[in-house]
């Protein structure tokens, strides 16, 4: 059972993490006579700690130091200014999970993990949900900008070996939003 160390403290964690070689996650995982439901694992956005961007980290950073604190340019440790987060101006640090930055990336990378589709697809599916008055630029935009959408897993067949398409679900793009 993984570990986590919060404040120097260890907490048992009831968390495995699975890798799985099929097309479709399945619903659970038969265990000795018990069965355990399977979520989709989806990890926090990654934010730079030199420039504060979402995305990289610093190690491969070629942008310009900015403060977490204030915005600034400058180091953390020399900052005594008032906060206000670098990506949206908000009054919160940048490394706040309240940050509406923050927010969007979550909301990206939920959907590109659930729905198994790109970055850049699970990215135009949230600024279709969010901006609705965009053009569709692709079918995949229009259909995903309609008001109903396919439910999540219910498959159709493509070719006799029955792979599936998948769709993403109004659900899932709710539960984005949350």
């Amino acid at each position: 059972m993984p570990d986590a160390a919060h404040d120097g403290t260890i907490i048992k964690l009831n968390t495995y993490l699975f890798t799985f070689s099929l097309s479709t996650l399945p619903k659970c995982v038969k265990a000795g006579y018990f069965s355990i439901g399977v979520e989709v694992y989806v990890p926090s956005p990654l934010r730079c700690f030199k420039c504060q961007k979402f995305g990289h980290g610093a190690k491969f950073c070629r942008n310009n130091t900015v403060c977490s604190r204030c915005g600034g340019a400058h180091e953390l440790s020399e900052c005594t200014n008032d906060i206000k987060c670098a990506n949206c101006n908000g009054a919160h640090l940048a490394s706040s999970k309240s940050c509406s930055f923050y927010e969007r990336e979550n909301k990206i990378r939920t959907i590109k993990y659930s729905s198994n589709v790109s970055y850049a697809e699970a990215r135009k599916l949230v600024s279709v949900s969010t901006n609705s008055p965009i053009q569709p630029s692709s079918y995949s935009h229009a259909v995903s900008s309609r008001d109903e959408f396919k439910p999540y897993c219910k498959s159709k067949t493509t070719t006799p070996e029955n792979k599936q398409t998948v769709y993403p679900s109004k659900q899932i793009l709710d539960n984005a939003k949350n």
